[in-house]
C-alpha cells in the first residue's frame, strides 16, 4: 500500500449545527450480538450473566437473527448500542510550492482569477460588468460586457459607463451630450434633448443643435416667454427679472443689474455675468469665453477637449482623450481591428479586445492577435505562460492553465510546477481520477480494491472520525478505545476500557459508554476520566455532544441523561423510556434532545436539553434503534420493521420511509444529501438521499456496526472482528 497523505491535524467538533455540511450522526448498531451468543438479553455481559465482566466470544453469533427474535426467545427487552460520528472542515497547515498558494483546500496557480491572482487572499477577481484576467500577477479588466465602457480608467470600478444610457458617453467613451440648458438624454446610445431647464426655452425651434438656447427669466427680448419683448420706454432701459419686465435709468449699454436703483454699475457690453442684458451668464462647456458687445462668444477650449460640432453654444463638447471619433484632435476616427472594438485612451487609439482576446504584442495595426483563451504562453491574459510539468503538456482551457496529462497520469494537486504527479493506477487518494479515495482501500489498476485500514483484536461496537483518525472502542474485559491513522493505518491506544461500546469525539476528547460508565481521554491519550459511574441495573448506551454537555441513553434504566463534558454531576433528562438507544441532540435555546425507544411503542421521545418538557414525538411500531440528524429531519433505523425513516424536526407529520431493504438496519449517519447505514443481518453499507432516491450499497462487509462519514469516505466497524474499513462515499 502507498504511504498515505494526511489532511489535517485539526480534529473535527460535533457537528449539530444548523446548515453544517455533515451533522452528528449515529455510529450505534443492534446488541443482537450480545444476545444472539447465548447470553441473557439486558444484562450487558456477553455470556448473559449479570456483573460477569468475562469476555465471551462473538464470532459465532448468527447473522440472520433480529433483534425482535431474540427478544421471543429470551422473553428479555433488549437495546441497541451505538456511538457518534464528528465532522468539520478545517483548513491544512500546507506549505505550497512557489508560484503558488493556498486556497479551498490545495495549492493554486498565481494566474487564476477565480482566486485572485497573486494577491494575498483567494477572493475571486471581480470587476463590474467586465471578464476578468490575471495581469502581471494582479486582478485586471479583461473586457467589458456588451454596451459597457471603462470610460474613466478606473479599474476599480470596472466598465462603469452604459454606453447605451449614459449622456457622459453616449454609444462610446468621450460622446458626451451637449444640448445647453436642456435634460441630457442617452438613448439607445444615441444622444437626445430632454425637458428645457427652468426658465429657458426653445425659441427657434432647434433644440437638437442649440438647445434650449433662450433664458425668459432674464431676456428683456423674451420676458417670460419666447417673443415677449419688454415695451420700450424712452429713456428708459427694459430689464427682465423672473419673467417680469422693470425698467431702469441706466443708459445702455450699461444697466442696473444689482436691484440697486441708485446705480447702474454693470456693462452689459463685456460682463460675462450679465453679457447683453441683466442675468445672461456667458459660459462655455469646457472653454474660456468673452462677451463682446454684449453677444457671448466661445473662447479656447480646455486642453483635451475640443468644438468639434463647430456649435458655439455647445461650447467644447468632445474630450478628445476618449471620443473614438476626435481621438487627440476633432476628426481622427479611431480605426477597427481585428478581435477588437475601436477605443481612444489618452489621446491615443488603442483596440478594446472582445472578450477572449488579448493585444499582447502591444501593436495597434493587428488589434487583438491572441486567444487568450487558447494560448498557452498568455493564457488568461498576455504574459500568463502556462507552465509545463513531468508526464504532461501544458495546456490552456478557458484562460485558465492546466496539464495535458499522459495516459495513467493527473495533476491532482493543481501544481502545474510538478507536473502529472498522480499515478492513477495505484495513487490510493486518486484511483482511476483525481479525487477519487479509496479510503482504507488499495488502487489496483485504476480501481479500489477494499481492504481494512485496522485489523480489531475482537468485537466493535462504535466508531467516530475527525480529519485524521478514526476511533474506534474495543469490546472486551481488557479492552482499549483506539485512535487509528487514516493515513497509514497506525493504532494507537488512547485509554483503557472495560467492555466499551459507543463512541464519540470533540476537538480535544474521545468520549465513550462501557458497563461501568460514560468516560472521556484526550485524543493524544492519557488518564481517562470517570465522567458518570453506573449503578446496578444502569447501562449506559448510546452517546453524543452538544456543547459542553454529554447526552447518553440508560438502556437498562430507561432514563436519559447528560453530564457535563468536563466532569460534574449527572442529571435525568426523562424517565420510564424503556429501552431508548440512539440519541442526538440539537443546538437552541435551550436546544432539544432526541432519542428512540427501541423496545417500546414510541418510535421518537424528546425533551428540552434542560430536561423540561419531555414528550413523544412519534409513536409506532416497536424497532426504531439509531438516530442520525442534519438540524431539519431526523432519520432513523428499524430492525424489527426494517427500514429508514425520516421525520421533520419538531414535526408531527407522517414520517417518510426512505428505504425497506436489508434484514437487520443498524447504525446511521448522515452527510451531505445522503444518508448512510449498516445492515448487520445482510452485511452491507447501503447510501440513500435524502429524499429518497438513489439508493445504493456501497460495500458488503461481515456483521457492519458503527458507521462514520468524513468528506470523502464513510467507516465502520465490523461487529464480529473489530475491523476498521472505508469507502469511497
Amino acid at each position: 500500500m502507498l504511504e498515505r497523505r494526511a489532511v489535517s491535524s485539526s480534529f473535527l467538533r460535533l457537528g449539530l449545527a444548523l446548515g453544517a455540511s455533515a451533522i452528528a450522526a449515529c455510529s450505534l448498531t443492534s446488541s443482537v450480538d450480545d444476545l444472539s451468543s447465548g447470553g441473557q438479553a439486558g444484562t450487558g455481559q456477553p455470556d448473559g450473566s449479570v456483573g460477569n465482566d468475562a469476555a465471551t466470544d462473538v464470532s459465532s453469533e448468527p447473522v440472520g437473527d433480529t433483534l425482535a427474535e431474540v427478544v421471543a426467545e429470551s422473553g428479555q427487552e433488549t437495546g441497541l448500542e451505538g456511538g457518534v460520528e464528528t465532522g468539520a472542515d478545517t483548513a491544512p497547515d500546507v506549505e505550497c510550492p512557489v508560484a503558488t498558494k493556498y486556497c479551498a483546500g490545495s495549492c493554486v496557480g498565481l494566474n487564476d482569477p477565480n482566486t485572485g491572482c497573486a494577491s494575498a487572499d483567494c477572493a475571486p477577481c471581480d470587476f463590474a460588468n467586465a471578464s476578468v484576467i490575471c495581469a502581471s500577477g494582479a486582478c485586471a479588466i479583461g473586457a467589458c460586457v456588451k454596451d459597457y465602457d471603462d470610460c474613466n480608467g478606473v479599474a476599480t470600478d470596472g466598465c462603469e459607463s452604459h454606453l447605451k444610457t449614459d449622456p457622459a458617453n453616449c454609444g462610446q467613451c468621450g460622446a458626451g451630450c451637449v444640448y445647453p440648458h436642456t435634460e441630457l438624454l442617452c438613448v439607445a446610445g444615441s444622444c437626445t434633448p430632454g425637458a428645457c431647464e427652468q426658465g429657458h426655452e426653445d425659441c427657434n425651434g432647434d433644440k437638437a443643435t442649440d438647445g434650449c438656447e433662450v433664458n425668459t427669466d432674464s431676456d428683456p427680448m423674451n420676458c417670460g416667454g419666447c417673443g415677449d419683448a419688454c415695451p420700450d420706454k424712452p429713456g428708459k432701459t427694459a430689464i427682465c427679472t423672473a419673467g417680469v419686465c422693470s425698467w431702469s435709468d441706466c443708459a445702455a449699454p450699461t444697466a442696473d443689474c444689482d436691484s440697486d436703483p441708485d446705480t447702474c454699475e454693470t456693462n452689459t457690453s463685456s460682463s460675462l455675468a450679465h453679457c447683453g442684458f441683466c442675468s445672461n451668464a456667458c459660459v462655455h462647456a469646457n472653454a474660456s469665453s468673452k462677451c463682446t458687445a454684449g453677444v457671448c462668444e466661445l473662447g479656447t477650449c480646455v486642453p483635451g477637449f475640443g468644438n468639434c460640432d463647430t456649435q458655439a453654444s455647445t461650447g467644447c463638447e468632445t474630450d478628445l482623450k476618449t471620443s473614438v471619433d476626435n481621438c487627440s484632435v476633432c476628426g481622427k476616427v479611431c480605426p477597427a481591428r481585428p478581435n477588437s472594438t475601436p477605443q481612444c485612451s489618452g489621446s491615443v487609439c488603442k483596440p478594446s479586445c472582445n472578450v477572449g482576446w488579448g493585444n499582447c504584442n502591444g501593436l495597434e495595426a493587428d488589434g487583438c492577435e491572441v486567444n487568450v483563451l487558447t494560448s498557452t504562453k498568455h493564457c488568461g491574459g498576455c504574459g500568463n505562460a502556462c507552465p509545463t510539468g513531468p508526464y504532461g503538456s501544458a495546456q490552456c482551457v478557458g484562460g485558465v492553465c492546466s496539464l495535458l496529462c499522459n495516459a495513467g497520469r493527473g495533476d491532482c494537486n493543481g501544481i502545474g510546477t510538478d507536473g502529472c504527479e498522480a499515478i492513477l493506477y495505484s495513487d490510493e487518494r486518486n484511483c482511476g481520477t483525481c479525487g477519487s479515495d479509496c479510503c482504507s482501500g488499495e488502487c489496483n489498476s485504476g480501481t479500489c480494491t477494499p481492504k481494512p485500514l485496522y485489523n480489531g483484536t475482537g468485537t466493535g461496537f462504535g466508531i467516530a472520525v475527525n480529519d485524521t483518525h478514526v476511533f474506534v472502542p474495543q469490546y472486551s474485559a481488557f479492552g482499549s478505545v483506539r485512535g487509528i491513522d487514516k493515513s497509514t493505518g497506525n493504532g494507537t491506544s488512547l485509554s483503557i476500557a472495560q467492555y466499551a461500546r459507543w463512541i464519540t469525539v470533540d476537538s480535544n476528547y474521545a468520549y465513550w459508554t462501557e458497563n461501568d460508565g460514560v468516560m472521556r481521554v484526550p485524543l493524544s491519550g492519557g488518564s481517562r476520566k470517570v465522567l458518570y459511574s453506573a449503578a446496578s441495573g444502569k447501562r449506559p448506551w448510546g452517546i453524543t455532544l452538544l456543547g459542553a454537555e454529554v447526552f447518553f441513553t440508560d438502556n437498562l434504566g430507561g432514563t436519559i441523561m447528560k453530564v457535563p463534558a468536563a466532569g460534574g454531576t449527572a442529571s435525568t433528562l426523562a424517565s420510564l423510556q424503556g429501552a431508548p438507544m440512539g440519541i442526538v441532540a440539537l443546538p437552541g435555546i435551550p436546544g432539544n434532545v432526541y432519542w428512540a425507544n427501541h423496545a417500546g411503542t414510541d418510535i421518537i421521545g424528546t425533551a428540552t436539553t434542560d430536561g423540561t418538557a419531555p414528550h413523544v414525538l412519534l409513536t409506532g411500531d416497536a424497532g426504531a434503534a439509531w438516530l442520525a440528524t442534519d438540524g431539519v429531519s431526523l432519520f432513523w433505523t428499524n430492525d424489527v420493521t426494517p427500514g429508514v425513516w425520516k421525520v421533520g424536526v419538531g414535526s408531527v407529520s407522517k414520517p417518510t420511509q426512505l428505504s425497506a431493504t436489508g434484514s437487520t438496519p443498524t447504525c446511521i449517519a448522515v452527510n451531505g444529501p445522503y444518508v448512510y447505514w449498516t445492515d448487520y443481518g445482510a452485511g452491507k453499507i447501503n447510501r440513500v438521499g435524502k429524499d429518497g432516491t438513489g439508493e445504493k450499497v456501497i460495500a458488503s462487509s461481515a456483521n457492519p456496526r458503527g458507521i462514520a462519514v468524513d468528506d470523502k469516505c464513510v467507516w465502520w466497524v465490523q461487529g464480529s472482528s473489530g475491523d476498521v474499513w472505508g469507502a469511497p462515499k
